[in-house]
């Protein structure tokens, strides 16, 4: 029963989110979130905002706008001015972030997300397995990580080296 309640934790916060939001439009809203490429990547996140908004008092939309090309952070930063047809991202939390915007600060993916994992071609598992620290990786490993995305920071701060591209070509 604990999944359940992590859910609904989750889904009580967003619709607060979406109550206080609707609040100012006399019981209806139009929620437009912008997914980046691929809805499918999404589809949770989609359907937990499609159920909070069911629960929310009021006649509410859903748009979803599909945005390629365009870097997480200059999808945040058209969200905070305003200059975007979407009013709602699916997105990691930092502080930047969290103190020019309203987020709901929960994990809807139950933390799954924060864990990474290095995936390696099979041919090159000599150079691992002769690898005696996590010293020893950064000096000859490279991650791939996305433009703008909070990892590629993280990743860098803690001295890896990092191959910043597109979604599509990592």
């Amino acid at each position: 029963m604990t999944h359940r309640f992590k859910s609904n934790q989750w889904l009580n916060a967003i619709s607060a989110l979406l109550l206080y939001l609707s609040s100012h439009s006399a019981h209806s809203a139009n929620f437009a979130l912008a997914v980046e490429n691929d809805t499918a990547l999404f589809s949770y996140g989609i359907s937990l905002l499609k159920e909070a908004i069911k629960v929310i008092p009021g006649e509410h939309t859903l748009t979803i706008t599909t945005i390629s090309g365009m870097s997480q952070s200059r999808i945040f930063e058209n969200l905070i001015s305003n200059k975007s047809s979407y009013n709602i991202i699916i997105s990691g939390l930092n502080p930047q972030r969290s103190q020019k915007a309203l987020m709901v600060n929960y994990p809807i993916s139950r933390g799954l997300l924060g864990h990474r994992m290095f995936i390696i071609n099979k041919d090159e598992k000599h150079i691992i397995d002769n690898s005696k620290s996590l010293t020893d990786l950064k000096k000859i490993l490279s991650i791939g990580s996305g433009h703008g995305w909070l990892d590629t920071d993280i990743f860098k701060h803690n001295g890896f080296n990092v191959e910043i591209s597109t979604y599509k070509q990592l």
